[in-house]
């Protein structure tokens, strides 16, 4: 079967969304495309953490948890709160939250829970 280009409709195809929402969103989809943010994210929706507690769940250092967490925050995807010497970081926004639980149950559907395709199409 060849892909033959049907003949253009008379009606052009448009969009009514603003090309500063396309942008946000696309931020969005961007800042939870790394494995790592959206790791991090996930234990977020457990309840507020602060940097250590996260560096020791995801097994890595203080550093790299804190710069993931500015890049989630300055997207606007956590809040943080200090207290006393420690900060604790939130889900910004329940909307977040509720697209990244989407994604996650749409590719289980999708692969059948096919961790290794899905980590060698992240790799390629």
């Amino acid at each position: 079967m060849s892909d033959e280009i049907c003949a253009p409709n008379e009606e052009k195809l448009s969009h009514d969304v603003a090309a500063s929402t396309v942008f946000a969103a696309a931020t969005l989809f961007r800042a939870l495309a790394d494995p790592g943010r959206l790791e991090t994210l996930l234990l977020l929706r457990q309840r507020e953490v602060c940097v250590g507690d996260l560096a020791v769940a995801l097994d890595e250092k203080v550093s790299t948890v804190s710069q993931r967490l500015r890049w989630l925050r300055s997207d606007g995807l956590v809040d943080r709160q200090r207290r006393g010497k420690h900060v604790y970081y939130r889900f910004a926004d329940a909307h977040v939250e509720a697209l990244m639980e989407i994604a996650l149950e749409h590719v289980s559907e999708e692969r059948g829970h096919n961790d290794v395709a899905a980590q060698e199409a992240y790799d390629a």
